[in-house]
């Protein structure tokens, strides 16, 4: 039998992400850069691991905890709790896809 993952779950998480990126654009106009990179490539996250992408998914997820990183860096303290809350939704939501990945089926 083939367990299939809580799709409800496991898109909070990619949900929490995006939002945590909005909520930093929403804070600094214009945006850095970063965070409008890390907002297009966070609107993927969830076609990615609905149609089966967990491989890309898994690297993309990566790449957005290294962005936040940059974002820390470059944008100061103005941005950097929310930086650090942005790594923490990555590192929750490759845990989750890690336990899940050979369950995740392309829809």
């Amino acid at each position: 039998m083939t367990q299939i993952p809580d799709w409800w779950h496991l898109s909070i998480r990619v949900q929490h992400i995006g939002q945590t990126i909005v909520g930093m654009q929403t804070l600094e106009t214009p945006a850095h850069p970063t965070i409008s990179f890390a907002a297009a490539e966070a609107d993927r996250l969830r076609h990615l691991l609905w149609n089966g992408y967990t491989e890309e998914a898994w690297h993309l997820v990566r790449s957005i905890q290294s962005w936040a990183r940059r974002i820390s860096h470059f944008a100061g303290s103005f941005h950097e709790a929310r930086a650090r809350k942005l790594w923490g939704h990555c590192a929750d939501l490759r845990t989750y896809v890690g336990n899940s990945k050979a369950a995740i089926v392309d829809y």
